[in-house]
């Protein structure tokens, strides 16, 4: 069989649509995401502590602290950030421990262990020296899939 100079134009032109065709769908795909990142952070509601019944406890030692949610009826999920700023070699550093609550369909309390100011490893554990109050965030999605921010701040016990 011989190589005809068709076969090289439509390899081509083959080439050039599969070209096309995936920077189209490369480019009308990430414009697509822009808009729903911009819609969700929008579209984010707040909500006082008291509304869901948030309450904050500090371990004995104040070395950790745990939260509840007295009033979790029809929350899907809950998401939360604690950040504080901890003093390190007489520098104030920012510090935060992130994480998520299980809920359960019905569930009408949710709640968090003790986390603690500091690292963990092998029982030992090596604290912060915490120098600010402790603020807590919550982002809360609800059954109806409205999303709520939460926030309280509160200082450590002396």
């Amino acid at each position: 069989m011989k190589w005809n100079k068709w076969y090289t134009v439509a390899a081509v032109v083959v080439v050039v649509l599969l070209v096309g065709i995936g920077t189209w769908f490369v480019l009308n795909r990430s414009a697509k995401k822009v808009p729903a990142i911009m819609d969700e952070t929008q579209n984010v509601l707040t909500l006082s502590p008291d509304a869901i019944g948030l309450s904050v406890a500090f371990r004995a030692d104040n070395k950790a602290m745990k939260f509840t949610v007295a009033n979790a009826n029809g929350i899907n999920s809950i998401e939360y950030q604690i950040s504080y700023t901890k003093n390190v070699k007489d520098e104030d550093v920012p510090e935060g421990l992130i994480g998520t609550v299980d809920m359960n369909p019905g569930d009408k309390t949710a709640s968090i262990g003790y986390r603690e100011f500091g690292t963990c490893s092998s029982g030992v554990c090596r604290y912060d020296t915490v120098v600010s109050p402790v603020k807590l965030t919550l982002k809360v999605v609800k059954s109806d899939g409205k999303v709520y921010q939460v926030e309280k701040t509160v200082s450590i016990p002396q």
